[in-house]
Order: C-alpha cells, then sequence, then structure tokens
C-alpha cells in the first residue's frame, strides 16, 4: 500500500493506520523522484520473492509468487520512449519451466536462461513496452 502524503486527508489517515496495525504496509512518504524509484519502495513493502533487474534506466519491475501455482511471475515494463535492450532478471532456482510473453507480439525476440549456482540469470534481448516472465515450478 503506497500514499502520498499530500494527498490524504486526516481522516483516511486514520483508516490506513489501523489497517497497517492489522499487517497491512504503509508507505507514509514515498520517494517518487523516478519510477525506479518507487517501484523499489513498493517491492520492500510488499514483501514479494526476490528478484534482482540489471536494466537500462527506465525499465521498472514486479514479481508476483503464486504459490499454489509453484510459479514466479516477473512484469517488465519500459517507460522509456525508446526499446530497451539486453534486461537482465535473476531469481533463485532453476531455469525450467521459462516462459516470456508480450504483447508487443511478433517484435518481441526470445530470451535466454542460463544456469547460475541456486539461481537462474534470464535475458530478454528486447524490451519494447511490457513483457512478463514466468517462472514454473517454484518450490512454495
Amino acid at each position: 500500500l503506497a500514499v502520498l502524503a499530500r494527498e490524504v486527508r486526516p481522516r483516511a489517515w486514520s483508516a490506513l493506520r489501523e489497517r497497517a496495525a492489522r499487517g497491512a504496509r504503509l508507505i507514509e512518504k514515498p520517494d517518487t523522484a523516478s519510477a525506479e524509484r518507487l517501484a523499489a519502495a513498493l517491492r520492500e513493502a510488499s514483501g514479494a520473492a526476490p528478484a534482482r533487474l540489471d536494466a537500462p534506466p527506465g525499465v521498472v519491475y514486479t514479481v508476483s509468487a503464486q504459490p499454489a501455482a509453484r510459479r514466479l511471475l516477473v512484469h517488465l515494463l519500459n517507460y522509456a520512449r525508446a526499446p530497451r535492450e539486453a534486461v537482465k532478471v535473476t531469481v533463485g532456482g532453476d531455469c525450467r519451466g521459462i516462459s516470456l510473453l508480450s504483447p508487443d507480439g511478433a517484435r518481441q525476440h526470445g530470451f535466454r536462461a542460463t544456469p547460475a549456482g541456486s539461481f537462474c540469470a534470464v535475458e530478454v534481448p528486447l524490451l519494447e513496452t511490457y513483457s512478463l516472465l514466468v517462472f514454473g515450478e517454484r518450490q512454495p
């Protein structure tokens, strides 16, 4: 849960603090200087499964775990005006059962997955707007 302090009325703050007391995570003053910093604050607050991104400026990501399906989803979003090349994502686990999905269609290129010890390093050669990496067969 992210909240910008300037836009919240006192009565709403009370309700948000009550939710935080019940376990919701509240970011009272998120760093909004850049999309990357805001995305990092949201990832940290969400407690999402670990993943690391190595990408050019303008690329942000979020991670969603689906324990029941034993999947990990890594959403990649390019805020830059031009496509970005060599976007690298590293997650824990092996390199089995990975899919790359994108609405960029035919322009979307494949990906390369490389085992790195107990991690899997995936390189997406071209990110135009949005891509989704699906890592299957993860332990819950």
